[in-house]
């Protein structure tokens, strides 16, 4: 994120939220409305933007007005009372952005030579100006680029993955003490990265939490989506999307270019359930001199009137991932040379990090290449540089000392460019559309994943069909009682030793042995074997039956029936492989697993989809992602056999469907390169 382009689109679901002191429902409601589960829902997003004095001389308050779908404006500290109230006055709500964290808010101000601002009477202004009826966004990725954190935090030295979650919260809860008032004015945060998203959710004076996206210095949207989506269901929060127009590979936005890239997100990210986007940029929307709009506000158009007119379901998520709250990991790019978590502290990976790697590659194949600041190559002048605080750059103003100033290495020794400004330059006289160069994940089984840390609430999980452990995680009497519980109910839990230990033989059914062994070959069921090496514990059965087996029999993946439920317990430390981030045998596990619970299916190339339900639709998302059309089918058994009609929601065409002998549907389907597809049926 660039602060000079800060921009803010909000959508918000009136009935999601209760803790928020003022009404929010009293703005028009747009869209449809249903009745799902005894109550009514407004299946459609308000929006809210940025705006300055500035603007005042173009179209845009005008053109948020009359989209008929604004909730908003979000404003800067020196707007004037007389401005705050007269905004509000057309119907607007407010969202103050003033950052709160002492030491931050001194930082950014003098690195970008302006008067540091006096927060609290900043917000009595707007107490004043509203009758206390604003919203204050008081955390704005720190931890990112664009604002970054305090130097004197970055001069912390923490060595362990504990002392690095505990430092980090507690600069959270200092940004949070300095927005102390006896209004309780409702609290919203914006974050970088996937690694504090529950950190944030957690703090209970936070209301609304959102991740920034589309921004190469961050990592991927799916996994964002997935540790967001369920940090706010563990916490009982809203949340939502930053949406960036900053590209570091070119130090600069993309407002004027062709913006299939920006579609895909906030399709996606709609479908998924956001709550909330933020797009950064206000101030480039028109043409200053022509007032003119850019081409990316027949984007945000199209999109709002796509949302008032469709419903999107609830998005479908069986598959509930528990990691230790301390994890600190991120999405890794593909350029960085070693494996690290909290990105700001640069802590070594600990035993079993590696299989989080190899599970969010393979279930988003391609999201390691989504943060690429290196599209071209290596530019031949680095003036000017890039993003100054990111993960592959941090620059003297952010560096807490002159050795650490940083920059990452080229993934390659040549490139395109002379510099940044000439690869800008390229991009606008040619007008191109910018996704042939930046990366986005497909998926392998579908969006099904919320992620949860560890002491999430055992009604919670209840919910999902499937529930994978991942990293460090404590497995201690309180937990197996829980999970035997839920899977009495019908769940089906998979962890691994690491997790598990010779301790455990009561719950797994099987007693491990202590000596890690070496195995080469290992096969499924009844299958072949495959060849692979690996490290495993022998382990006998005792009330448990084995799903595959070691070349010498030994058990590698072992089954205990649980009521309507299971237990699959892998001897494979931590899933992980030997040349592999992790295991073949577990691949195969995933895939068997998951493939009976998917939604939808696709067959064809990969590509980028989820699927969402209610009593009216069943769609399937679909998000092309490749510069190639796609020809491919979606097949589904999910959809009710009283919808009889099918069409594709962005084109509004009918589509002719087969329904198989099994029951199951299935569709054909072409998208153009770097496009959507939303694939509804309805009654």
């Amino acid at each position: 994120m660039n602060l000079n382009f800060s921009f803010l689109i909000l959508f918000i679901l009136s009935f999601t939220h209760k803790n928020v002191p003022f009404d929010f429902s009293k703005s028009k409601p747009t869209g449809i409305i249903n009745k799902l589960e005894g109550f009514e829902e407004i299946d459609t997003c308000r929006i809210v933007f940025g705006w300055r004095e500035s603007e005042a001389s173009t179209p845009l308050l005008d053109w948020m007005i009359q989209g008929g779908y604004t909730w908003g404006v979000e404003l800067l500290h020196d707007v004037s009372a007389s401005r705050i109230s007269e905004l509000q006055a057309k119907g607007l709500h407010i969202v103050l952005y003033q950052l709160s964290h002492p030491q931050t808010v001194s930082r950014y101000y003098i690195q970008k030579k302006r008067a540091i601002p006096d927060v609290p009477l900043t917000v009595d202004k707007y107490k004043k100006a509203t009758g206390g009826k604003f919203v204050w966004q008081h955390i704005l990725e720190d931890e990112s680029c664009g604002v970054g954190l305090a130097q004197d935090f970055l001069t912390l030295k923490p060595v362990t993955h504990r002392e690095a979650y505990e430092l980090c919260e507690k600069y959270f809860r200092k940004s949070i003490k300095a927005t102390e008032n006896p209004d309780k004015i409702p609290h919203w945060a914006v974050a970088g990265f996937a690694n504090t998203a529950h950190i944030l959710a957690k703090q209970p004076e936070i209301d609304l939490l959102s991740i920034e996206r589309a921004n190469d210095d961050v990592d991927d949207l799916q996994t964002g989506i997935a540790f967001f989506r369920g940090a706010s269901r563990q916490y009982k929060k809203m949340w939502g999307i930053d949406l960036s127009l900053w590209w570091g590979a070119i130090n600069g936005c993309i407002q004027d270019l062709p913006n299939l890239y920006h579609k895909r997100h906030l399709y996606v990210s709609w479908f998924s359930g956001a709550e909330h986007f933020r797009i950064e940029g206000s101030e480039l929307f028109f043409d200053k001199s022509t007032n003119k709009p850019s081409e990316f506000v027949e984007c945000l158009d199209n999109f709002g009137k796509f949302i008032k007119a469709h419903e999107r379901g609830t998005p479908i998520v069986p598959v509930a991932i528990i990691v230790p709250e301390d994890h600190g990991w991120i999405t890794p790019p593909y350029w960085r040379t070693s494996n690290t978590v909290w990105n700001y502290a640069k802590i070594p990976y600990r035993q079993g990090q590696r299989a989080l790697d190899g599970f969010f590659s393979l279930a988003f194949p391609g999201s390691g290449f989504y943060m690429d600041p290196f599209p071209f190559g290596k530019n031949n002048s680095e003036n000017p540089l890039g993003s100054s605080f990111a993960l592959s750059g941090i620059s003297k103003e952010f560096a807490p000392s002159h050795n650490e100033v940083f920059q990452a290495e080229y993934p390659v020794p040549f490139g395109q460019f002379k510099n940044k400004d000439e690869a800008l330059k390229n991009l606008n006289i040619n007008d191109i559309e910018t996704s042939l160069y930046r990366p986005m994940g497909n998926s392998r089984w579908g969006d099904i994943f919320d992620v949860f840390t560890a002491g999430v609430d055992e009604n919670i999980l209840s919910q999902y069909k499937v529930i994978v452990l991942l990293d460090q995680v404590n497995l201690d009497e309180k937990m197996i009682k829980s999970l035997k519980r839920i899977m009495e109910k019908g769940s089906t839990v998979i962890c691994a030793a690491g997790v598990l230990t010779p301790l455990h033989t009561d719950f797994t059914g099987a007693e491990m042995e202590s000596t890690l062994r070496f195995g080469e070959a290992w096969r499924f069921y009844d299958g072949k074997m495959e060849n692979e090496p690996f490290r495993y514990f022998r382990s006998t059965l005792k009330k448990a039956k084995a799903l595959a087996v070691a070349s010498n029999g030994s058990p590698l993946l072992i089954e205990k029936i649980y009521g309507k439920g299971r237990l699959i317990s892998s001897m494979i430390p931590w899933f992980e492989g030997a040349p592999l981030d992790i295991s073949n045998a577990a691949v195969h596990l995933f895939d068997k697993v998951f493939f009976d619970i998917q939604p939808a299916k696709i067959k064809g190339l990969p590509v980028e989809f989820l699927s969402t339900k209610n009593a009216n639709h069943f769609n399937v998302v679909v998000s092309n992602n490749s510069d190639q059309v796609w020809k491919g089918k979606i097949l589904t058994s999910s959809v009710s056999p009283e919808f009889k009609k099918c069409r594709e929601l962005i084109s509004d065409k009918k589509l002719t469907f087969l329904i198989k002998k099994n029951g199951s549907y299935e569709v054909d389907i072409n998208i153009p390169p770097f496009e959507m597809s939303i694939i509804s049926w309805s009654k």
